[in-house]
Order: structure tokens, then C-alpha cells, then sequence
């Protein structure tokens, strides 16, 4: 890989990772060949995930992580 990110063949301008240029801020690579994209989510699928997550790492007393990865986007 040299660093340069392929435009998103989806063009999904729902998607949470699609930059407003049409480049994917999640992948560099976006050649699934007929496939849809794996990686592809909605900013409201993202945004129940990222909640999911938090609730599953309190659950388990790991705030730490909370804290030290816990940036929201959205």
C-alpha cells in the first residue's frame, strides 16, 4: 500500500465513513470486485453500535478504555 486511498465505489453518501470527497476515511482499499462494501454502516447504525460498545465495556469495569478510546464524531 502507498498511503493513497481509493474512491468509494459504493458512493453510499449515507455511509459514516464516506468523506465529502468520496474517498473512504475507514479503508484504503475499496476493490470488492462485485461484492458490497463489508465495512459499510449508516451514521445511525454507528452511532447504536459505538453505544453498544460503551454499555458493554462498563458492564465489564472497563471505563479505562472508555476513557482512552472513547472518542465520538457524531
Amino acid at each position: 500500500m502507498d498511503g493513497r486511498r481509493d474512491r468509494c465505489p459504493m458512493e453510499a453518501r449515507d455511509c459514516f465513513a464516506l468523506s465529502p470527497f468520496g474517498y473512504c476515511h475507514a479503508l484504503e482499499n475499496t476493490d470488492f470486485g462485485d461484492r458490497p462494501c463489508p465495512f459499510y454502516k449508516t451514521w445511525e447504525e454507528n452511532k447504536k453500535g459505538y453505544a453498544a460498545a460503551t454499555e458493554r465495556l462498563r458492564h465489564y469495569g472497563q471505563e479505562d478504555l472508555i476513557r482512552k478510546y472513547g472518542v465520538k464524531f457524531y
